[in-house]
């Protein structure tokens, strides 16, 4: 038998022995989890070694460890105890030895609960026993903060892996970072790592007296030398390719935030920029690795006055909401949906025009009178658009700005493949729903022009996807709020790319979204865990997002689901909002126009207030599923939607080139999405509604 495989003596944690050479490793806190060729530790009689770590710390000299691993434990003791294990774990390990910790996110926790996600919160056990103790969410919460009885102790502390990498470093790490689920330096990994969708996973090394050379080799390729990619993001700065040197300023300073080079060159930037909160959150970022630094603290206090001294009086912004709000009282003609539609289109290539032809502005801000920096998301459904358009009118013009959006987006694509962000946005790393909206746009380009760069950019993009995703079909790292139901339109995007691909990896991870997001329906159609705010009560725009995104999904071909069942929600799902829609017209409910803001479970709706996102949104919706079958109910209630957002476009008596054309996000203008502000993607959605309407036999529109 190997030595590897030989179980260790059992001791009690009174010894003081050096681990034998083969046995260089330990499972802390190992619970029933024994790992072979490790020193198993735990409170428990029959473990290896029989430590109780509240009264104890580890039995072995200093530097006489290699790995350490310890999974879902650190949260057994309080905040200064678990400091003083990590320090002991800093002690007893080799130069350059690995410690993996895992355990539960409280971002995840807490975003779970505030979405009411029964999935996760109620789910079961193999012999029936509830996973979580409880029986609401607030007793099953609070499990994770005062509960899980083990050998008679309990939870006392949650962190977040902002919260434990600052212990690690206050213990000496130097080398600090986030794995994936079964992403590690350590060997076998997958004997360690557990439950993926409530833990997070930390790595960190010892480089206290390791030599360089040891330390570049056992840090991933990306980071291996941080001077190297510095003089590297320098060099092609000065060469004007600005965007690729701001995805490595990211990327460095997410491997390390205390990086002062890097931070002093990003800084630079957002000043430029007047960029003042993402400024803030730089220095904090560097404040939590080195707490109490004198020039970031004395820098912060500066950006405060610099802040206050570029605020506008408020007493103007006031006045100028005061004129804003006298559009709700403008109606448009109803014209025909090819004149809507040049107007869309003509303010889109504004909004593209005012990045100086690279993306499209995220909003114009009616307030302001000024664009907002480009948007890398909506940039890639945009670009999609535009391609289908000039498919439609021949136009070369939109086809060209749609080949400076993607070429722009390639750009900036960060270096493990998610859609980057424009110089001067700082604090946002690639996200999982962005990089899959971005996909769109390459995805259209290579259709329409058969240019493989576009394809290799969507599958860089799809394969980081892929490799981050929970084995349940959703993810937990690198989104917004956590795992949605509306992400059903990554799914749809790894489709897309499977199509062109054939690579089955995309359409399986695909089929294990669509499996996921199924299982927050209900019977008539309404999906749990679509809202960013109020878990009841999603926005239409992102009830747009979920059902758009499964109905494309059913007429692709190639897809394991469930297509009648897909069908019929989605069909109910439309009679509940024509129902709605009707109901409102009979009585009259003039401070409407479309549908209400948002959607209860049981598709009712006490708004007075509208999202003009989401009525383009699900008038695209409905049009498309009443030619599906056939129902001339859904068609129309559709039409009467878009003659809704027609009266609400901006273009009779608006002679301002950045405004004509547009859709506010909502009406009334200063009600709660994207208030007095116009969001690109708003007039992106009814543009394609318009699209539809005109000319719904064209090759099928992507995003």
């Amino acid at each position: 038998m190997s030595t590897l495989l030989q179980e260790p003596a059992k001791t009690q944690s009174s010894g003081t022995k050096v681990p034998p050479k083969a046995q260089r490793k330990i499972n802390l806190c190992c619970g029933p989890i024994r790992l072979p060729g490790y020193i198993n530790i735990d409170i428990v009689p029959d473990a290896d070694v029989v430590l109780d770590l509240e009264k104890e710390l580890l039995p072995f000299p200093d530097e006489s460890v290699d790995t350490l691993v310890c999974i879902s434990a650190i949260n057994y003791f309080s905040r200064q105890r678990g400091l003083e294990i990590l320090k002991e774990v800093y002690r007893v390990l080799a130069p350059n030895g690995v410690a993996r910790f895992a355990v539960q996110d409280l971002r995840v926790l807490a975003s779970k609960y505030l979405n009411q996600d029964r999935v996760f919160y109620f789910e079961k056990l193999q012999d029936g026993r509830d996973r979580f103790p409880g029986k609401t969410f607030a007793e099953k919460f609070n499990e994770f903060f005062q509960g899980f009885q083990s050998c008679g102790k309990f939870c006392k502390f949650v962190y977040d892996f902002e919260t434990l990498a600052l212990a690690f470093r206050e213990a000496g790490f130097g080398i600090v970072e986030q794995k994936e689920f079964r992403q590690s330096r350590i060997a076998h990994v997958e004997m360690i790592d557990n439950r993926p969708e409530q833990m997070f996973f930390l790595e960190a090394i010892k480089t206290g007296k390791a030599p360089a050379a040891a330390i570049s080799a056992a840090l991933p390729r990306t980071s291996q030398n941080n001077a190297a990619l510095r003089e590297k993001a320098q060099r092609i700065w000065d060469q004007g390719e600005k965007e690729r040197a701001w995805q490595l300023w990211l990327k460095i300073l997410e491997l390390d935030p205390a990086d002062r080079p890097t931070l002093d060159q990003v800084a630079r930037v957002l000043k430029e920029q007047k960029r003042f909160e993402e400024e803030e959150k730089l220095y904090h970022a560097f404040l939590a690795s080195k707490p109490g630094d004198a020039e970031i603290s004395a820098a912060l206090v500066e950006l405060g006055q610099r802040r206050a001294a570029n605020r506008r009086d408020e007493s103007m912004l006031l006045k100028r909401r005061q004129e804003l709000n006298s559009l709700d009282l403008r109606v448009n003609r109803v014209l025909s949906d090819e004149e809507h539609l040049a107007a869309c289109m003509k303010w889109l290539n504004a909004a593209h025009m005012a990045t100086n032809y690279r993306g499209v502005s995220a909003y114009y801000l009616l307030q302001t009178h000024g664009w907002d920096v480009a948007y890398p998301e909506t940039t890639g459904y945009i670009t999609a658009t535009f391609v289908r358009y000039a498919q439609l009118t021949g136009n070369k013009t939109h086809l060209q700005s749609a080949i400076q959006m993607a070429d722009w987006e390639m750009e900036i694509q960060s270096p493990e493949g998610g859609a980057g962000e424009p110089v001067g946005v700082y604090g946002l790393r690639p996200r999982v729903f962005n990089t899959s909206q971005v996909m769109y746009g390459w995805l259209a380009l290579y259709r329409h022009t058969k240019d493989s760069k576009y394809l290799e950019a969507a599958r860089k993009a799809g394969d980081w996807i892929v490799k981050i995703q929970n084995p349940d079909g959703n993810w937990n790292q690198n989104t917004y709020r956590g795992p949605k139901a509306y992400k059903i339109r990554v799914a749809w995007a790894l489709l897309e790319l499977f199509a062109e691909t054939q690579d089955a990896k995309y359409r399986t991870a695909a089929e294990r979204t669509i499996a996921w997001v199924m299982n927050q329906a209900l019977p008539n159609g309404w999906f749990a865990n679509t809202s960013l705010s109020d878990p009841g009560k999603p926005w239409t725009h992102l009830i747009g997002y979920t059902l758009v995104g499964l109905q494309q999904i059913c007429r692709l071909k190639d897809v394991e689901c469930d297509r009648r069942r897909i069908s019929k929600l989605l069909t109910v799902a439309a009679g509940s909002i024509c129902r709605f829609y009707d109901l409102k017209v009979q009585e009259g409910n003039a401070p409407l126009y479309g549908l209400p803001a948002t959607f209860d479970a049981n598709w009712q709706s006490s708004d007075a207030w509208s999202c003009l996102t989401g009525d383009a949104q699900l008038a695209f919706f409905l049009h498309g599923i009443g030619r599906e079958t056939n129902n001339a109910n859904f068609v129309r209630v559709a039409d009467a939607i878009v003659a809704d957002l027609k009266k609400r476009h901006l273009m009779d008596g608006i002679d301002d080139p950045n405004v004509h054309g547009a859709i506010a996000g909502c009406y009334p203008i200063s009600a709660d999405y994207c208030g007095y502000s116009i969001p690109n993607w708003g007039v992106k959605f009814f543009a394609d509604a318009l699209l539809q309407k005109i000319s719904p036999d064209l090759a099928p529109l992507l995003g």
